[in-house]
């Protein structure tokens, strides 16, 4: 049997380093599809860092009850059927504010969602195969 993870935070922990990415979409709608290459950095921010505080302030929510958090950046290339090629560079910083009864779940705080680019608050869980799952509801989507 594998050892099981303490928390969502040390789930952040073994997620540091450098990160590639590479993915094809397609989109129906469109008949087109496009692909890319990220190169990400994932950075470990412990509870006290001012990254941390900053956010849970921004949100309005108690610094002292975050777990901890990431800083992601990200830096690649993305084209539509490998003509158009756009830049992307940008990152984000995410915070664990766990349930007060549950450490494997909780909220997630967010500089800015994926979908919508605005400070965004979502839930996280670890499942009992130790994944990690984020959830985000937004005006027109989940």
């Amino acid at each position: 049997m594998k050892p099981r993870a303490a928390d969502a935070m040390e789930f952040f922990r073994m997620s540091a380093g450098q990160w590639r990415s590479q993915r094809t979409t397609h989109h129906l709608a469109f008949r087109r599809s496009e692909v890319g290459q990220l190169s990400i950095t994932v950075e470990t921010l412990e509870p006290e860092s001012d990254r941390v505080v900053s956010l849970c302030e921004m949100h309005e929510i108690d610094p002292s009850l975050a777990a901890g958090g990431s800083a992601i950046s990200w830096h690649g290339v993305m084209a539509w059927d490998h003509a158009d090629k756009e830049s992307h560079r940008d990152s984000t910083v995410m915070v664990l504010v766990p349930d007060e009864d549950n450490p494997r779940s909780g909220r997630l705080l967010r500089e800015k969602g994926y979908a919508e680019l605005m400070p965004v608050v979502g839930r996280y869980e670890m499942d009992e195969e130790d994944a990690l799952i984020l959830s985000t509801e937004y005006e027109t989507m989940s």
